[in-house]
């Protein structure tokens, strides 16, 4: 159940990804990096092993937050 639920949540999300990059085609790389991302965050969590699945998790996890320390300290530094 839950797994239809996000295959449907990121179809819908595609779609208004689509919609954006037709209405405004200047965000197309943005709207493709974002496409590419939520495909292979959907294909990980269709992985059957799920040990495989939560050694992803857990990677996705901490590039979450070193992208929010870097940003943190870059944004402190002045550079953003």
């Amino acid at each position: 159940m839950i797994r239809k639920a996000i295959l449907v949540a990121a179809v819908i999300y595609l779609a208004i990804n689509a919609v954006q990059v037709a209405m405004n085609p200047s965000v197309i790389t943005e709207g493709l990096g974002l496409a590419v991302v939520v495909l292979l965050a959907l294909f990980c969590y269709y992985q059957k092993r799920h040990d495989q699945l939560e050694l992803w998790e857990l990677g996705a996890l901490w590039a979450s937050v070193l992208i929010f320390v870097v940003y943190m300290a870059v944004k402190l530094g002045g550079l953003v």
